[in-house]
This record gives structure tokens, sequence and C-alpha cells, in this order.
């Protein structure tokens, strides 16, 4: 199990779009696979942040992050935890921007943090 870490929170983010949006939806989402690229690696991560302090993505933890590529039901999913909402805002303007792909942020919870929150 995943533990929400010290200072964090987790979040989701929810994007979908029409089929007359594909293109551009395809060509937003390779955008941001390649703005993500340092995750998918340590080294290159360390670089990142050593070149670009002041990034959301270094706000993101790692470990956490997880995307759903539903890319032929027009659906596209990524949660994880973040210091701040910094990388969420600019998820959401750089997928939704002057596109037809919506693009919805929300909180999260742990699932095993439910009885907490529902109590």
């Amino acid at each position: 199990m995943q533990k929400t870490l010290i200072g964090y929170s987790w979040f989701l983010v929810l994007c979908s779009w029409e089929p007359e949006d594909d293109d551009e939806a395809v060509k937003r989402f390779g955008a941001v696979y390649d703005y993500l690229l340092p995750l998918t690696d340590v080294k290159l991560l360390e670089e990142f942040k050593k070149n670009n302090p002041n990034d959301p993505l270094c706000d993101l933890d790692p470990d956490s992050f997880k995307a759903l590529n539903l890319i032929g039901r027009r659906q596209f999913v990524m949660v994880g935890q973040a210091k701040s909402n910094r990388l969420q805002q600019k998820l959401a303007l750089d997928i939704g921007l002057r596109t037809g792909v919506s693009v919805e942020v929300l909180p999260a919870t742990l699932v095993h943090d439910l009885r907490g929150v529902l109590i």
C-alpha cells in the first residue's frame, strides 16, 4: 500500500474528448508524455530537478504517479501525490487550453483512508 507522504496530497486528473478532437488530443498527450519523461529514470529526474528546481514536476512523488491511457476510449486518467497543485494546473492547461479536451482536476484519497474520511 502506498502511504500518503507528509506534506503531499493525492490528486486525480480526468481527461476526455469527442471523436472530432482525436488528432489534437493525441498531439497534446504526446507533449505530456515528453514532459513526464524524467519520471521514467532516477538519473533523468535528478538531472531535471537540478536544472529546473522551480518546475511543477519537482512537486510530484514519482513513485505514486500512475497514468491510465484510454486513448481508444477517448479518456486519460492520472493520479499521484504532489506537494502543491502546481503540477495539476500545468497539466490541465497544457492539455485543455484551446482544445476540445475536457480536463477535471480533483482531490483524491487512498481507499484505506476512506474510513477516516467518512467517519
